[in-house]
Formats: structure tokens, C-alpha cells, sequence
């Protein structure tokens, strides 16, 4: 029952009546500091520790493993305290200090970290690391921030004259997380980068602490505390475990939804904040409307509510992910194809997943909670329980159920962990409870949201702990491998141009014996090395069950032309390259598509650098960027970036084609090359028939493909910032053209090959004859690439005249001619339009026997 307070009302000049509106602000601002804490750490350390799962939720769960720790040992303290106002000051004080100290440990505990981790941990290893290392380095910071909520939950007390806080603090704390999330990601990090934004934060925490200290604590000692208790509470054991589990389910279900609703979202920096501040949205306004509407004298009752409801709100998002999709893409289509729309879109489709289960749960803790209140405390020894369930969750639902059994039965399950819930659930009541789980598992779609091509259909599906990866194939036999159904990686019917991206800097290498491969994709590129004569090629990819699925697709060269096979590490690429003590001839860096959260940082000065340590002397580092993937600016970045590593360094393209045009970043060639440099580098005949079908014969399809030197590509980027490990830009500026659907796809090529003359003298030796050959060779494959302009543009005329140009410029040109070939036999041309080409491209090379078959054909 409520106990009132024996303090007489406060007079009119007092200050009280503004004190605990005061607090609120105060701790509102601890909410948005604490959030900012865990999303600026966790990227932090993500650099060392590595982007795989294990080693980010084993940061999560040091985070949250500090904040029980602090809650349980600083419960009894601060509660029994007469002064909780000066502990909570306290508290704020020592997490600001704290931030600032982390600014200059945390980038020198990640550049040993790598090492301690390794190259291919064990798993013990790498998690173990991954967790203490954190849990440690953040320890004070983390035990304080678990003690605010008890000895702010006692100031309220004391100003208020009730014990009945709990969930309104809460509501307020966790608005507080919300406005942190999007601050942090929307604001902060873009604008200040990782090291300001700490110091910003904690500048909030000072700033709380002294508001604290100066405002509502000051006369506490004279206040009495507030109380209440529930009627009939439960034991302190049964809330402990009540507490627990609603940690461990509750952010089991988040952990599970943001996992599939990654086969729906872009996958973006700003897809993960869409889904963590809507469901923060959800437990805050639970949590308030606990407050206001929900509070009742009787513990039970009110517990088996809203143990029910949070059991049914799970059970509805197994209806509702399903429709994912359509859902994204309505909202997308209504609310336009920028940024803008694309990231509300994200938020809309969080909101209708999230909100009304986060909700539920956050009232389901305030009751608990407020029930664990004594006047020893308590709700420091509740929070430690539901925060030790928190932290347990990541690993449970994300390491062992979701790559075991799948999202939908790791959803079935916590949904029948919260039925569980319920009181007196003899082993009767179980069984129910689990027949009834059992139907809705045969009565509820697959959350297997993974879309074949039109046509086609899914060969195999995956669900790993980092993404799901589907292996599909589309109406002409052509297989993919996609991840979330969000990211096509080549293909059985696209690996020409992976072939290209590990010959060209192989080619330029005079001897290779070692090649390292960032990322496999479709496995073509690493596999087009092994014909190599005495090469040793490695591979590493940070999703193992891409290399698992690789054998369903044919990106591997004819078993006569093998000579090695790719040694696969699974591993995180940043942490690869600082732990690696090997030296290679030739790194090869895949296409990381910019906006994808984590791929950013594969494009920082740090990573290049490090790249560089790792190249044997006279070695070539090459980093292929997706042009079709990012806009100009990011593109400019990056080439700042490379260049303040490699400032020797020229661009190449992978391919003549403007619909996925690739650029390659290489760093200092290692010599000056002569004419017939290809003939004296390929002796072997087996590697010279591979290079073949790469369109690779002779020293004109080898340079024939560079775009810009050095200073060109100076030229290009301009002056600008740079990406950094601590302050990523590519992380927060790469989203804005994944989400603009108006974008075209070639103009990053279109504007390179404008603002740059392809002088490839850098690499040659001087031969004015080799040289004019080349210089019409390049003049031919401009003049083709704009013909590629035209038929994108549906100018068909253009695009046959555009083919002319091309080989006018340059017989020698054999993609102008092949495609002429192939043109003349599609319907999109007349029959005099294509008599009259067949004509033209017999007049240019009258010895080949092409045009001929194909009149006959036509």
C-alpha cells in the first residue's frame, strides 16, 4: 500500500515544485547519452574485434553485462542511501570521464585486439576476446550507468512522495535512447565522427551530473522516501526469474525481426537505427502507458494481462513479416523515392512490427519492476536480472536457434516462453501451451522472404547467423547467390567480368606467387586465379555460408585449365589484414557495395594502410569499386581516401559496360611496362586460353581498359575530407543513393571518362607505335561505352552508330564487333538497318566470316 510522506508541503518560494520536472529532463538526457554510448563503442570496436556476429553481440553483451553489474552491486548502496541525488551525480561524472578516457584507450586496445583475436580463432578464443575485451575496457562507465536508474528511481521518490516512478522513469529513459539512436546516427557520427560525438556525450553526462548536484539533489537528506507495494507480490526469487526471462525473449524478438526484416530493408546504417528506435518507441510508450492508465493495487491480475497480450503481439508478427515486402514497397511507392522516403518507408514498416509487441513488454517490465521494489531496493537487483537476460539473448537467439531452425520457430518460441509465464503453468497447462505453439507454426507462412527471378526459382537457402543467402536461378539457367535477398552477388551467367578483376593485377604483377582475396561474392574472381601457374590463392569472406554455396554455381574455370585450389578463411577482411603475418604478391579487394552497414569501413585510410603492410615488395594492391552502387561524392571520397595511401596510384575498369560499371583502384604499378609485355608474361599456352575467355589476348586488351593516372584521378576527387576510422563518411553518405530509385547507374563511369584523358604512359615504356595503338584502342572503347549510353537510353540508331564509331576508331576492338554481330540479330533493328551494319562490318574486316553467317541467320 502507499505510504504517504510526513513532510509537510513545500511553501511557495520553495524550489521543490520544479525539481522532479527538473530530474526528468535530467535523466531524459541520460537516455540520450547511454544509447549514444553503445552505438559510438560498438562501431568502435568493431574495427578490432571484426564485423562478425559473434564478435558483435559478444560487445553488446559486455555492454549490457556491465550496466547488471553495476545495477546489482550499486542497488542496496544507493537505495539505503540518504544522499541517491549525489550518487546519481556521481554516477554521471564518472561515465563522462569515462567517454573521455575511451577516446584515446579504444583505438589503441583495437590495434591489438586484431592480434590478439587472430587470423581463425576458435570459437572460445574469439568470443571469449570479444567479450572480456570491451567488458573490461568499458567497465567503469558501464557499472555507473547501471547504477543511475536505482538512485535516480529513489531522488524521484523522495521529491514525488510515491514509490510509484518506476515505469514513468523508464518511459522517460527510454524516449531518452530513442532520441539518442537517431541523434547519434542521423546527426552526431555523420557530422562529428566518433571521437567528437564521445566527447559530446560526455559532455551531456557532466552536464547532468552538475544539473543534478546544483538543482533536485540539492536538501535531499531532508526528504523522506517515497513507497509502495503491490498486494500479494511475488517472491524476489519468482521477479528474478520473471525479470530474466522477459530480458532474454524480449530482446530475443528484436534480435529475430531485425534479422528478417533485413531480407526486406537496404541494409544500410540508417535500416538498423529505423528498427531500434521504433521498437525503443514501443517499450517507451508502453512503459508510459503503464504509468498513467495501467497502475493497480494488485500484482497478478494486471501480470497475467499483460503477459497475455505481449504473447499474442508476438504471435501476430508471424502474420505480419510475411507481408514484409509489399508493406516496404507500398510505403516506398507513397512516400517518394528519395532518402527521405526510403528511410521513413524503413520506419513504417518497423513501426507496424515493432511497436505494439515493444510496447507490451514495456509495461510487462514496469510491472515487474515496480513489483521488485522494496525499501532496501531492488530495482537495481531487477534490472540486473532482465539486463543478464539481454545480454544472454544475442547469443541464444542469434548464434544457436535462427542459423539452427530459422527466424519463424525462434519467434514460436518466444512466444511460448511468455505464455510460459503465466502462473500455476502446471505440466498440463505446458502441453496446451505447446500444442497450441505447435499450430501456429503449420498455421503461419515462411519467413522466407527471398524472391526468385522472374521465371526462376530459389535452389537453396541458407539462414546463417550473419544474413540469409539464397542460391537462385533465373528463366535461362543462370544462377546467383543473393544475401537478404538484398544483395546479387555475380553468378554463373555473369563471371566475365569476375574473371577480369583477378586477371588485370595479376597480369601487371611479373611474377605472382601469392594472391589474397578480399571477399569471394560469386567465387569467380578468386577461382579465374587458380590458372595461374604457381600461384597460391587465398580467400576471405566474412559469410561463411557463401563459400558453403558456392559449389551450386559454375564460377569455376574448366578443370583442364586448374592448376590450385583457393584456400577459403573465414573471417572479418579489416581484421585479416592486421593479424595476417603473411606477405602477398597481389591483393585483390571485391566490390563492397558503400551503403551496406560495415562495408564502409573497408574504404578507410586505416584499412588501406594496413593493406599496404601486408604487400610484398614490388606487390599490387587492387580495390574494385561498384560504380553502380554510389554517387559521385562517395565516389570522390573513396579516391581521396586511396590515394592519401597509394599516391602513386591509377584506375582501370573492369569491363566495357556501362550497366554495372566497375572501376579498380590500383596502387603503384610495380615497374614500366614494354610493348609485348603480354606476350613475354604469358608463356604458358593452359593460362593463355583462360585469358581468352576474359577477353584478354594481347598487350591492347591488357592496358586498353585504364582510365586515369595519378594526378587525374587527383584531379577528379578534389580536396575534401577523408574516410577515417573515426569519422566513417562513406558509412553515413553511401545511403543516399541505395535509396534514391532515380538514380541511373553508369553516370560515375560517364563523368570519370569526361574528366580524364586515359594517358596510360605512367605504366608504359616509351614505343610512340605501341602507344597510338593503344591510344586508338581506348578512342574505340570510348566511342563503344557511348553507344552502351544510347542503348540504355533506347536510342537504337545511335546505338548501331555508336558501334561504327567504335571500330572506325579501331579495328582491333573485338567487343564493338561481337556486339555489332549480336545486334544485327535482334529484332529491335529493321531488316534494312541490320543488312546495312552487316554490310559496314564487312567493309571494316572483310577476312572475318561473322557478318556472312549472320545475314544468312537474319
Amino acid at each position: 500500500m502507499s505510504a504517504p510522506t510526513t513532510e509537510p508541503p513545500p511553501s511557495t518560494s520553495d524550489s521543490r515544485p520544479l525539481a522532479l520536472p527538473a530530474l526528468r529532463l535530467i535523466f531524459l538526457a541520460s537516455g540520450v547519452a547511454g544509447l549514444g554510448y553503445q552505438v559510438s563503442w560498438l562501431r568502435m570496436f568493431s574495427v578490432g574485434i571484426g564485423h562478425e556476429l559473434p564478435s558483435m553481440l559478444a560487445v553488446v553483451s559486455a555492454f549490457l553485462a556491465g550496466l547488471a553489474l553495476g545495477s546489482l552491486l550499486l542497488d542496496r548502496r544507493v537505495s539505503k542511501s540518504a544522499r541517491p541525488g549525489a550518487w546519481y551525480a556521481g554516477l554521471e561524472l564518472l561515465i563522462g570521464l569515462w567517454a573521455l578516457v575511451s577516446i584515446f584507450t579504444l583505438p589503441l586496445l583495437n590495434d591489438a585486439t586484431a592480434r590478439w583475436i587472430g587470423v581463425d580463432p576458435g570459437p572460445l578464443r574469439h568470443w571469449g576476446l570479444a567479450f572480456a575485451l570491451p567488458f573490461f575496457a568499458l567497465l567503469p562507465a558501464t557499472v555507473a550507468m547501471g547504477g543511475t536508474f536505482p538512485a535516480m528511481e529513489r531522488l524521484a521518490a523522495r521529491l514525488s512522495g510515491t514509490g510509484r516512478n518506476v515505469a514513468g522513469l523508464y518511459s522517460i529513459n527510454t524516449a531518452g535512447a530513442l532520441l539518442g539512436t537517431l541523434a547519434i546516427t542521423y546527426l552526431a557520427l555523420p557530422a562529428l565522427g566518433s571521437s567528437a560525438t564521445l566527447a559530446a556525450l560526455a559532455a551531456v553526462n557532466l552536464f547532468c551530473a552538475a544539473a543534478t548536484w546544483l538543482g533536485p539533489a540539492r536538501g535531499e537528506d531532508a526528504l523522506k522516501d517515497g513507497a509502495f507495494e503491490f498486494e500479494e507480490p511475488p517472491s524476489r526469487r519468482s521477479l528474478s526469474t520473471l525479470v530474466f526471462l522477459c530480458g532474454l525473449l524480449g530482446i530475443g524478438f528484436e534480435v529475430l525481426v531485425v534479422r528478417s526484416m533485413g531480407q526486406v530493408l537496404e541494409n544500410t546504417v540508417y535500416s538498423f537505427a529505423s528498427g531500434l528506435s521504433l521498437y525503443l518507441a514501443g517499450t517507451a510508450i508502453g512503459a508510459g502507458v503503464y504509468q498513467r492508465f495501467l497502475r493497480c493495487e494488485a500484482y497478478r491480475p494486471r501480470f497475467v494481462q499483460l503477459v497475455t497480450v505481449t504473447a499474442i503481439s508476438v504471435a501476430a508478427t508471424l502474420m505480419i513479416l510475411p507481408q514484409a515486402k509489399p508493406i516496404y514497397a507500398q510505403l516506398r511507392a507513397s512516400l517518394g523515392p528519395g532518402q527521405a522516403g526510403g528511410v521513413l518507408a524503413e520506419m513504417g514498416l518497423a513501426a507496424v512490427v515493432f511497436l505494439i509487441p515493444a510496447a507490451c513488454m514495456g509495461a510487462l517490465f514496469s510491472h515487474l519492476v515496480q513489483a521488485a521494489r522494496t525499501e532496501e531496493g531492488g530495482i537495481g537487483r531487477a534490472m540486473a536480472c532482465n539486463l543478464a537476460g539481454g545480454a544472454l539473448a544475442p547469443i541464444v537467439f542469434g548464434l544457436v536457434l535462427l542459423p539452427e531452425f530459422g527466424a519463424k520457430v525462434g519467434l514460436l518460441l518466444v512466444t511460448f516462453g511468455y505464455l510460459s509465464l503465466l502462473p500455476r503453468a502446471k505440466l498440463e497447462r505446458m502441453g496446451l501451451l505447446a500444442a497450441g505453439t505447435l499450430l501456429l507454426y503449420f498455421a503461419t507462412p515462411s519467413l522466407r522472404l527471398v524472391v526468385a527471378p522472374p521465371g526462376g526459382r530459389v535452389i537453396a537457402y541458407e539462414e546463417g547467423v550473419l544474413a540469409a543467402v539464397a542460391v537462385v536461378e533465373d528463366a535461362a539457367g543462370n544462377r546467383a547467390i543473393k544475401v537478404n535477398d538484398r544483395f546479387t552477388m555475380g553468378g554463373s551467367g555473369r563471371g566475365f567480368a569476375e574473371w577480369r578483376q583477378a586477371h588485370l593485377p595479376l597480369l601487371l604483377h611479373p611474377a605472382p606467387t601469392s594472391a589474397l582475396f578480399l571477399g569471394v561474392g560469386a567465387g569467380a574472381t578468386a577461382r579465374a586465379a587458380t590458372i595461374h601457374p604457381d600461384l597460391a590463392v587465398t580467400a576471405v569472406e566474412l559469410v561463411p555460408e557463401v563459400v558453403e554455396l558456392l559449389d551450386l554455381l559454375d564460377t569455376a574455370p574448366p578443370p583442364s585449365l586448374v592448376r590450385s585450389e583457393v584456400t577459403y578463411t573465414l573471417a572479418d577482411a579489416r581484421r585479416f589484414v592486421r593479424a595476417c603475418p603473411d606477405l602477398y604478391d597481389v591483393i585483390v579487394a571485391d566490390l563492397y557495395q558503400p551503403a551496406r552497414d560495415g562495408s564502409g569501413s573497408l574504404y578507410t585510410v586505416e584499412h588501406f594502410r594496413a593493406i599496404s603492410e601486408r604487400l610484398a615488395a614490388g606487390g599490387l594492391f587492387v580495390q574494385w569499386l561498384p560504380l553502380y552502387q554510389m554517387d559521385t561524392e562517395t565516389l570522390r571520397l573513396i579516391l581521396r581516401s586511396f590515394l592519401d595511401v597509394y599516391p602513386q596510384g591509377f584506375a582501370s575498369m573492369a569491363h566495357f559496360n556501362l550497366g554495372t560499371p566497375i572501376l579498380g583502384l590500383f596502387s603503384a604499378p610495380p615497374q614500366t611496362y614494354p610493348s609485348g609485355w603480354f606476350e613475354t608474361r604469358v608463356t604458358d599456352e593452359r593460362l593463355r586460353v583462360g585469358l581468352k575467355r576474359a577477353a584478354i589476348d594481347d598487350d591492347l586488351d591488357l592496358f586498353g581498359s585504364f582510365i586515369a593516372g595519378t594526378e587525374e584521378l587527383r584531379t577528379f576527387a578534389g580536396s575534401g575530407p577523408l574516410n577515417t576510422d573515426d569519422h566513417p563518411r562513406a558509412v553515413f553518405q553511401a545511403p543516399r543513393f541505395t535509396y534514391d530509385k532515380r538514380n541511373d547507374l553508369h553516370s560515375r563511369m560517364v563523368e570519370l571518362l569526361e574528366d580524364t584523358d586515359g594517358d596510360p604512359s605512367m605504366l608504359l615504356e616509351p614505343d610512340e607505335t605501341f602507344l597510338s595503338s593503344l591510344t586508338a584502342y581506348q578512342r574505340a572503347r570510348d566511342r563503344f561505352l557511348g553507344s552502351g549510353l544510347s542503348a540504355l537510353r533506347g536510342d537504337v540508331q545511335g546505338r548501331v552508330d555508336g558501334l561504327l564509331e567504335s571500330l572506325r576508331a579501331s579495328n582491333d576492338f573485338e567487343p564493338a564487333f561481337a556486339t555489332a554481330i549480336e545486334l544485327s540479330l535482334s529484332p529491335q533493328l529493321t531488316d534494312e538497318t541490320a543488312m546495312n551494319l552487316l554490310r559496314d562490318l564487312e567493309l571494316l574486316r572483310p577476312e572475318d566470316p561473322r557478318p556472312a553467317l549472320a545475314r544468312a541467320q537474319r
